[in-house]
């Protein structure tokens, strides 16, 4: 080979061999199902980053059944929450609490619901 032509030899097979290299990429792991979070839907991206595989989300039972037990908000929790933690592949582990005035006879918030000791296909047992 001539002088002229071993640069361009160099060039070349440095070339080849860098498109043979692929850069390095962690490799994504699936979400620890022992590793959980309060709320996290409130930074999706940061719990997907730090591997979350569980978060707590509260649900008030006085804002998704407010008149009696055949009224129904469905909008009280976003349906977007729940589609983040799927999507992620985090399970979510729902906290029901704050009992409506219409299902205690105790404190709105508070109280114990009406009927709990009640077996649950006892419609007086509010809870069930």
């Amino acid at each position: 080979m001539t002088k002229s032509k071993i640069p361009k030899s160099v060039c070349l097979l440095l070339v080849l061999c860098s498109s043979l290299i692929s850069p390095v990429r962690a490799q994504s792991s699936p979400p620890d199902p022992r590793f959980g979070a309060v709320e996290a839907f409130r930074d999706p991206v940061a719990a997907a980053e730090a591997g979350v595989g569980w978060e707590r989300i509260l649900f008030y039972w006085s804002e998704l059944q407010p008149d009696g037990p055949d009224s129904w908000n469905g909008y009280h929790v976003p349906e977007e929450w729940l589609n983040q933690a799927a999507t992620a592949g985090r399970e979510v582990a729902v906290v029901l609490k704050h009992t409506p005035p219409w299902a205690t006879d105790g404190l709105p918030g508070c109280g114990v619901p009406r009927g709990l000791y009640l077996p649950v296909d006892d419609p007086s047992n509010l809870w069930a």
